[in-house]
C-alpha cells in the first residue's frame, strides 16, 4: 500500500516516532521545564487541547510524506544520503525560517534551540527509517 509512491506503513511509522518523539522530549525526563519557564507557561496552561495534538500529527505526517517524497527525487535511499538530506531540509527550512521568526518576536534562542533540536531528530529519525526501508 503506497501514499505518493510511498510505503505507507513507513510513513504511519515515521509520523508515529516523531510525534512519540515530541511526547518524551516535552515531558519533565527532558525539556519540559526550561521549555514551560521559557514560554512563561504554568501547569495550569498546559491542559489537554485534543485539536492541537490532531494538528500536530496532521503536520507531522505532511513532513514525513514530503521529506519522503524528496527522497524519492533523489534516486537514493541510502541511511547516509537520507541523514544529509534531513539536515538540509531542517537548516534550510525549519532552523532559518523559525529563528527569524524568534528574533523578531524576540523569544530567547534557548526556545528555538529546544523546539528547533526536536523537529531536527524528528527528521532525523525519519530519515534513518526511509534509508533503510524507503
Amino acid at each position: 500500500m503506497t501514499i505518493f509512491g510511498l510505503n505507507l506503513w513507513l510513513v504511519l511509522l515515521s509520523t508515529a516516532l516523531y510525534f512519540g518523539l515530541g511526547a518524551l522530549w516535552y515531558s519533565p525526563i527532558l525539556f519540559a521545564k526550561p521549555w514551560m519557564a521559557l514560554n512563561n507557561f504554568t501547569e495550569d496552561d498546559l491542559e489537554d487541547k485534543p485539536l492541537t495534538y490532531i494538528i500536530t500529527g496532521i503536520n507531522i505526517f505532511i513532513s514525513v510524506v514530503i521529506f519522503g517524497w524528496l527522497m524519492n527525487i533523489t534516486g537514493r535511499t541510502d541511511v547516509p544520503t537520507a541523514i544529509g538530506l534531513a539536515a538540509l531540509v531542517w537548516i534550510g527550512v525549519r532552523g532559518t525560517t523559525s529563528l527569524t521568526n524568534y528574533l523578531f518576536e524576540d523569544k530567547p534562542v534557548q526556545l528555538w534551540l529546544i523546539n528547533g533540536a526536536y523537529h531536527l531528530v524528528g527528521l532525523l529519525i525519519t530519515a534513518v527509517l526511509f534509508g533503510l526501508f524507503g
